[in-house]
């Protein structure tokens, strides 16, 4: 009797397909970071041979058709049969509670809150879904549910992997079919996101002054009139713009960087409201700047000797030369250093 092995399936040729779904890319599946994530979680199922014919498939346009719904990815992928083999793969959706904890914590950085808004997937966007306790992408075996009617007794099969390489082609030029998947739509995004922000300001948290009713005007003089400045304050929270930013892409420091110069803003802040109560006197506007550094003075020798021996004054070379080399020039009286 021949010996399957569990990694083993007998080698079949699929029925060509004339329309099928067609990566857009014949070089690579996953061109972004959120696509190669979305594959990366594949590949760490342990599919071995399957994983290679699956990308096979998807590469030849076995995939049919492909409906991608919250929660859930339906597909018929054609293979030796002359039927194509039902496939669905679900991926637990994310309950509305743990959805708006999501929401809190992308409105707590605005550069998060910017960059969906926009149309960017973040690269870190992981932080956020990590702080309110879900995972956008798959991380285990149990996070995704796999099915495909073919009779191939392992899971996931090749059918399965050809309709995850092509999820993965998806969301190269559609990172938020990775909400969807989640449970979250198109038009429910700017709704968390608001009520984030409403929960940041109601808790207290820094924000920015909102703008008047009618910004057109706020610059007219009938405004001014009517909404006279406030007393000049400290913030409530120092660099209060630089909490809901975030860190920098380039920054590396332990601490976030709003909390290392939150010192400085305080002080700065300090010094600027007494300035302007006047508790203070301000500096005049014509106060000398601070002094420059010294610019570092050369220390070649060789080209020190080259200047003396043509002739330039020592006064010329003392603005050019540090003053050690030029010390046995000046008590020589000579173009050469004493020996």
């Amino acid at each position: 009797m021949p010996r399957w092995d569990r990694d083993y399936f007998p080698p079949s040729t699929p029925r060509p397909v004339d329309d099928g779904v067609r990566p857009h890319s014949a070089r690579q599946f996953g061109a972004n970071w959120w696509a190669k994530r979305w594959i990366g979680a594949l590949e760490e199922l342990g599919l071995g041979s399957r994983l290679q014919r699956g990308r096979s498939y998807a590469r030849r346009g076995q995939v049919v058709s492909i409906e991608i719904a919250p929660g859930k990815v339906q597909a018929k992928v054609q293979g030796s049969r002359r039927q194509p083999y039902r496939v669905t793969i679900a991926l637990k959706p994310l309950p509305a509670d743990l959805w708006s904890a999501v929401g809190r914590q992308i409105a707590a950085q605005a550069s998060y809150a910017a960059a969906l808004l926009g149309g960017e997937m973040p690269r870190d966007i992981d932080v956020p879904f990590r702080k309110a306790g879900a995972a956008l992408f798959p991380e285990r075996r149990g996070d995704l549910q796999t099915e495909c009617s073919c009779p191939d007794w392992e899971n996931p099969c090749k059918h399965i992997a050809a309709v995850f390489y092509i999820v993965g082609d998806e969301l190269d030029r559609d990172p938020f079919l990775l909400f969807r998947l989640r449970g979250l739509g198109p038009k429910d995004l700017p709704r968390i996101l608001s009520a984030g922000e409403n929960s940041q300001s109601d808790a207290g948290s820094p924000q920015a002054d909102p703008l008047p009713s009618a910004p057109d005007r706020f610059w007219s003089g009938a405004q001014a009139s009517r909404d006279p400045l406030p007393p000049p304050a400290p913030p409530a929270q120092p660099a209060p713009l630089l909490r809901q930013l975030g860190n920098p892409p380039f920054w590396r420091g332990r601490l976030d960087l709003a909390e290392w110069l939150a010192p400085l803003y305080s002080q700065a802040s300090a010094q600027a409201v007494a300035w302007l109560t006047g508790a203070e006197d301000a500096p005049p506007d014509d106060a000398a700047p601070p002094a420059r550094r010294r610019a570092r003075k050369s220390l070649d020798r060789a080209a020190l000797a080259a200047e003396v021996a043509a002739g330039v004054p020592i006064a010329e070379l003392a603005e050019r030369y540090d003053g050690r080399i030029l010390r046995p020039y000046r008590a020589a009286g000579t173009r050469r250093p004493p020996a």
